[in-house]
């Protein structure tokens, strides 16, 4: 149903709340030391004193909050040193480990720890604030309980956007390029498959650039039902001479309605 559009205008300094959530289970191995390096040239760009804040997570087979939401850089960058790729010192091979209760060392969740920095770390942000994950991982998920399109409409009930990064070791495990597509196209976010170290510094640059850089389309829909329905939302480039450069537009594709 065509709406009719009450505010349309460029957003750049609305304070930022997010989370840089990392894989840490085996496939990280090679690329781990890449990554951090890149985090950290990222938040000291990004970050502003006193206006910004960021949490770490790590990831194997469940998350685990290496640290909380803060505007200290200097604890953010701790934090990120102390990444490491989480093995069972007894088994590194994971051998005969069947289920995620056994050793989560041997597991990877995605779709739970994306659930769970949406609703146990960013539901502390500031109402106002543009609130978003930074997700590194292969998209592989091998343990979670939550399924991926509950974490989607999870991050949708919450407003926050997953901005993906597809990483891992490509000689031994597969970049699942359509699970983190899926997840960032849906929440408003995008994603990214860096082939080497520069490629992935340009990933974290256009992420920010994409933060801080985006506009605010608004209207009352026709439909006033408070039935915390899921609503579909769609919008087009109509100018003849934009549509001729095939521009991709990227928002959040679903919300729910409040709820009586």
């Amino acid at each position: 149903t065509p709406q009719e559009i009450s505010l349309f205008e460029r957003e750049t300094n609305r304070p930022l709340t997010l989370v840089i959530l990392v894989d840490t289970s085996k496939s990280q191995e090679r690329t781990l030391p890449d990554e951090k390096k890149a985090a950290k040239a990222f938040l000291s760009s990004v970050m502003r004193p006193e206006i910004d804040k960021v949490a770490i997570v790590s990831f194997t087979g469940e998350p685990s909050v290496q640290q909380e939401l803060t505007d200290s850089l200097p604890k953010l960058n701790r934090a990120i040193d102390r990444l490491k790729v989480e093995l069972p010192p007894n088994n590194p091979e994971c051998e005969e480990v069947t289920t995620p209760q056994e050793d989560p060392l041997c597991w990877t969740s995605i779709w739970d720890s994306v659930w769970a920095s949406t609703n146990e770390v960013l539901a502390k942000a500031p109402e106002k604030s543009r609130r978003a994950i930074v997700l590194l991982s292969d998209g592989d998920d091998t343990a979670s309980t939550i399924k991926r399109q509950e974490s989607i409409d999870s991050a949708l009930r919450n407003s926050v956007a997953v901005y993906s990064i597809g990483i891992g070791d490509p000689q031994f495990y597969k970049i699942e390029k359509d699970s983190l597509e899926k997840l960032s196209n849906r929440t408003g976010g995008r994603a990214f498959f860096p082939r080497s170290e520069l490629e992935l510094q340009r990933a974290f640059t256009q992420i920010q650039e994409e933060l801080r850089s985006q506009y605010v389309v608004a209207y009352s829909p026709r439909n006033k039902a408070r039935d915390g329905g899921r609503r579909e939302v769609k919008l087009e480039i109509v100018n003849p001479e934009l549509r001729k450069q095939k521009l991709q537009l990227m928002y959040r594709q679903n919300y729910y309605a409040p709820k009586q």
